[in-house]
């Protein structure tokens, strides 16, 4: 029996990372594991600076009394690769090192291609430290396995996928009748992040190239930093009346989202293999994303998605009137994508996530 720390985000966060750890924590108890839980994140989304530092002095001092009191095989701590999770990752790690046999740290998005490049010296000083301290690392995509084994060759790398318990209810019968073709104006769906490099502005962009060849609406879902900025973007580009904002969607809501749209539009910059493409796919949604890390492994052009370039908005609207306009592409995705999504289910995931923890442990 592996006996596991995990070091979850509190649950009142906005984002992926309190829907899809539970999925899995259940499945490695499914598989025998002895689970313990304690939470590594912001507290919650309006966290002052002040609020950061108390918040993590008091994470750091309730996980050591957790690895103190009780034997584990390992922790496993979830994360980020930017400068506020290396901030609050290095502390914990030099206080509970040697509390603990075995550490995996799991990166849920990376700035590798800076570890890599020149320049950056205090960030690959840091992130130095942070591999000295752990015995593996899991990650999202070949690109960052590969960018990270050129920085810290001396590490053990594994590519990982997000369990995904679907939340499509349709029955066999239900997804074979919606694979039609499109008899109305196409809706365009974007659920993330709004900050700049999800390529928001690229899709604004794209839009205002095709605003008089096509019509379509876009239903943007998620909240953010760059939302205000976003809003002035599309007023002045005179898209305001085909592009409404939601907000951040969760649970029936976000699933009706899905359910509504006809293509998923995902242009980021930077990703690991992000939770919306499982989910479009869940809803048999044709997809066009940036041919980058995670995306690039997992789907093929033409079969689940189209391909383009990050920061390229010609592209994108190109991609974006080729498969609004192509029926027959668009229902040969949807059914490749209603199958793709099963590969992702919770015990599929789950066991590779039990045997690659076991390997670490024994190894």
């Amino acid at each position: 029996m592996l006996k596991l720390l995990f070091l979850v985000a509190y649950p009142n966060i906005k984002g992926p990372l309190p829907k899809i750890l539970p999925i899995l924590l259940g499945q490695l108890d499914n598989l025998g594991c002895e689970i313990r839980q304690a939470y590594w994140s912001r507290h919650s989304d309006e966290e002052s600076i002040l609020g950061k530092i108390l918040g993590r002095l008091h994470d750091i001092w309730h996980i050591r009394k957790e690895l103190q009191v009780g034997t584990v095989d390992m922790m496993v701590i979830t994360t980020t690769h930017d400068w506020m999770a290396i901030l609050r990752d290095l502390p914990l790690l030099l206080v509970v090192r040697t509390l603990c046999p075995k550490i995996v740290i799991h990166f849920h998005g990376s700035f590798s291609n800076r570890l890599v490049s020149p320049g950056n010296g205090l960030m690959k000083f840091f992130t130095r430290q942070i591999m000295k301290r752990v015995d593996a690392v899991l990650l999202f995509s070949n690109e960052e396995i590969r960018e990270w084994s050129m920085f810290f060759p001396a590490m053990k790398y594994y590519r990982v996928d997000n369990p995904y318990l679907s939340q499509n209810n349709l029955t066999e019968t239900q997804e074979a009748a919606a694979l039609g073709t499109m008899d109305k104006i196409p809706v365009l769906f974007f659920a993330g992040r709004l900050v700049e490099e999800k390529g928001i502005f690229d899709l604004v962009d794209a839009l205002s190239m095709i605003k008089e060849k096509m019509p379509f609406r876009l239903v943007l879902a998620g909240f953010g930093p760059d939302e205000k900025r976003l809003k002035r973007k599309i007023q002045a580009s005179n898209l305001a009346d085909q592009i409404t904002f939601v907000g951040y969607l969760q649970g029936e809501e976000l699933s009706r989202a899905y359910q509504s749209a006809d293509l998923f539009v995902f242009p980021s910059w930077r990703e690991g293999f992000p939770l919306v493409l499982v989910e479009a796919m869940d809803f048999g949604l044709p997809i066009v994303t940036t041919c980058i890390r995670g995306a690039a492994d997992r789907l093929v052009e033409r079969e689940n998605t189209l391909f383009v370039n990050p920061r390229q908005p010609k592209e994108l609207a190109r991609a974006i009137e080729n498969l609004a306009t192509d029926q027959i592409l668009c229902q040969k995705m949807r059914a490749n994508n209603l199958k793709k999504a099963k590969e992702y289910a919770p015990d599929v995931v789950g066991k590779k996530y039990y045997d690659i923890l076991r390997a670490v442990v024994y190894q």
